[in-house]
């Protein structure tokens, strides 16, 4: 019966050595992005052991074209979570500082100064060592290290690009054949990433298909070049890859992902998270990687993991606009939030009279596209612009509250903590009641093919205020 149900066994100890001496190694796009993610000792020797098997390692087009597509939101992630950090330090001694300035707290002035002289100390200490850990980061402007030493491994084996539009339309109508059936891989990203586009050298690739068009480059290369055994590593670790228990255990790769590519020609097949990568890879290449840098990967993954989980059905959807976002947020405030009507206003964006406290809210929405992501300060030009709006309408008496609202066009955002302290620190230094001036963030989705509107969290008195 192994012979007829390979996907279902797991190969024997001398197979798997086999496999290690003799396979090409293949990387999905995510695994090097988390590159950028990891702390630079669990980073070099994740890099250490891919040096040790450089002739044997091999990357399809596709990956190679999502890694560049990917590269800079991976890097403005990490950066992202310094600010928040730095962001974080500095609240925690400016709240200090209050404290000892407060007169109420006159009586405990003596040990306030003791104790924030020894703080001041510490951060000194810290922020030393934090400026030594970011100078080991890559910066979204600066020389990409991490890109020249990925370049330099798979320096002449990255596969050919597609041939021509007809073939990729060719694999996107088998695709959703395969996706209807859960036939792997790639099914578990149909929704999610449906109706989203991006395009490279006059071909497009869709994105709910991206997994498909890696799987089958790598039938081919067997299938062409007569590859015997190969070694997938991938970070993705939904079911359209691996075969998984109801208890969410996870056996081996996906049986009918071993069927297809023993048919294409191979003998000897097996995939790897990038933390059993490692593992494996003391056992079979002597690689000696210390614990330490197989907990870093494997904390990195899972958080990362957890957070797609959380935010399930979110998509990239590039050609919503303006109106979208407006409407979006309408109903989500009609039908979730308020629970009564709103309407257009000729000033701000949408108008609620709130008979219940006898006052009219106004709410100016401002769209972020996801290009502009990437350049910071656009943003928050339009958090001051439309700060700017609503203090004028506030002055002009046209309405009694105003909020900003700022949508984003997915679930790709900047740092939420660093966003929201950066909303609540213009606020404050506009000098309204802080009961009249808030905000509400949150994203667009997808929900029977119209745009909806998903919070993310928003000023105290937008909870308190319009309920």
């Amino acid at each position: 019966m192994r012979d007829l149900f390979p996907g279902y066994y797991r190969p024997t100890e001398d197979e798997f050595k086999e496999l290690w001496e003799k396979c090409i190694f293949v990387l999905d796009a995510n695994v090097l992005l988390n590159l950028y993610r990891l702390d630079a000792k669990a980073r070099d020797d994740f890099l250490g052991v891919l040096q040790k098997v450089k002739d044997r390692l091999w990357m399809p087009y596709q990956v190679a074209l999502e890694y560049q597509f990917n590269r800079i939101k991976a890097v403005q992630d990490c950066e992202g979570k310094f600010k928040t950090i730095e962001t974080y330090v500095n609240k925690a001694k400016s709240g200090l500082k209050t404290l000892q300035s407060d007169t109420n707290y006159r009586f405990a002035e003596a040990k306030l100064t003791e104790f924030i002289n020894k703080i001041d100390t510490l951060i000194a200490s810290f922020r030393a060592e934090f400026e030594s850990l970011e100078q080991d980061q890559v910066k979204s402007d600066q020389y990409d290290f991490i890109r020249e030493k990925i370049d330099y491994l798979f320096s002449n084996c990255v596969g050919q690009s597609p041939e021509s539009q007809d073939e990729l339309d060719q694999i996107y109508r088998e695709g959703e054949m395969r996706y209807k059936a859960e036939y792997p891989p790639g099914f578990c990203d149909w929704e999610n990433k449906k109706d989203s586009s991006r395009f490279y050298n006059g071909l497009e690739f869709k994105r709910e298909f991206g997994d498909l068009i890696i799987w089958k480059q790598i039938l081919e290369k067997v299938s062409s070049e007569n590859i015997e055994s190969i070694i997938f590593i991938t970070d993705d670790r939904k079911e359209d890859w691996w075969w998984k228990t109801k208890g969410n255990w996870t056996l081996g790769p996906h049986p009918e992902l071993v069927r297809e590519i023993k048919e294409a020609g191979a003998k000897l097949f097996y995939m790897y998270s990038s933390e059993s990568f490692l593992k494996w890879a003391n056992k079979y290449l002597d690689a000696h990687v210390p614990d330490e840098s197989i907990e870093e990967i494997k904390e990195n993954i899972n958080t990362i993991n957890i957070v797609r989980e959380i935010i399930p059905g979110v998509g990239n959807f590039q050609n919503f606009n303006e109106r979208d976002a407006v409407e979006a947020f309408q109903n989500f405030l009609e039908n979730d939030y308020i629970g009564k009507s709103t309407t257009s206003s000729g000033r701000v964006d949408l108008i609620h009279v709130n008979h219940k406290e006898d006052v009219i809210d106004g709410y100016e929405v401002k769209f972020v596209h996801e290009y502009q992501l990437q350049y910071p300060p656009s943003i928050r030009k339009k958090l001051i612009n439309g700060f700017s709006q609503i203090c004028s309408y506030l002055q002009n008496q046209d309405i009694d509250r105003g909020f900003l609202v700022i949508v984003f066009a997915n679930s790709k955002t900047p740092s939420l903590l660093a966003l929201e302290s950066e909303l609540e620190d213009l606020v404050d230094s506009l000098g309204w009641d802080n009961m009249k001036l808030g905000f509400v963030v949150g994203f667009l989705t997808d929900l029977n093919n119209q745009a909806t509107f998903k919070l993310l969290f928003s000023s105290r008195n937008f909870n308190s205020g319009v309920l």
